[in-house]
């Protein structure tokens, strides 16, 4: 459970980890999930630049059942104490960060993603990443700007990578994302507030605030950095209809 501490250092940085919160049975099991998963091909699956190494499964709830039980209770019962609300799942998905190749995911905010992307009203949710290997500073860990939750990010600070292109979900989990803080903007935020490093180990979550301004770079290892995120949504923060949403796999409705 959630302690007081822990919740004072969430709303204060945006950020959380907690060790330990899987054991060993556990994470041989989600190991072997995965497994399967990698040997299927599915619509939601996103692969880096040279076309072969997986980047990313999006909506493994829907396509294994057996991922619909690893959201277990323990996790919702914090989630719920941290955003202080019912929560639902809104994105599921496992990136892989592959050895030798993962690549980089830029500077950005999940909030400004799911609102223009989505329609979520407020910002209210938060991401859950299970770390299924060993997060070390050599593997390309998550970055994180503490505190940057709490302030708002205006569209000036924004770059669009797809300017006056077509709408395409895979702009929104490519390398090249389609929402990429500015340069200028990151390097005024970093000098205030700070540079955080989540370095975890195999079994931990990190858990981050939706408008927690969040990178990782290019793992340049023989060591994978395999990340189960489960993002969720306050129930009162439901999404509303928009003419184009993008597939279940990528936001729930």
């Amino acid at each position: 459970m959630i302690t007081d501490q822990q919740l004072s250092f969430f709303k204060k940085n945006g950020f959380l980890i907690i060790s330990k919160y899987f054991n060993h049975e556990e994470l041989i099991e989600i190991d072997s999930m995965i497994s399967r998963l990698s040997e299927k091909k599915h619509d939601s699956y996103v692969y880096e630049n040279d076309g072969i190494t997986l980047r990313s499964v999006n909506g493994p709830h829907l396509i294994d059942k057996k991922f619909e039980q690893l959201p277990k209770k323990g996790i919702i019962d914090d989630i719920r104490v941290l955003l202080d609300s019912d929560v639902y799942i809104h994105q599921y998905k496992i990136n892989f960060k592959s050895p030798l190749g993962g690549d980089v995911w830029p500077w950005h905010s999940d909030f400004y993603f799911w609102n223009k992307e989505d329609g979520m009203l407020n910002n209210n949710a938060l991401s859950v990443a299970i770390a299924l290997d060993d997060i070390t500073e050599f593997n390309a860990p998550m970055f994180f700007v503490p505190g940057s939750h709490i302030e708002p990010i205006d569209d000036k600070n924004i770059i669009n990578n797809y300017e006056g292109e077509a709408r395409d979900w895979r702009q929104t989990t490519s390398a090249k994302l389609k929402y990429e803080l500015k340069k200028e903007f990151i390097e005024d935020i970093v000098k205030r507030k700070g540079i955080f490093s989540a370095k975890a180990e195999k079994g931990a979550i990190i858990i981050f605030h939706s408008s927690t301004l969040h990178a990782s770079g290019l793992n340049l290892t023989p060591y994978s950095r395999r990340v189960v995120f489960l993002s969720f949504n306050d129930v009162k923060n439901k999404l509303p209809e928009i003419n184009t949403p993008r597939p279940l796999f990528m936001a729930t409705r």
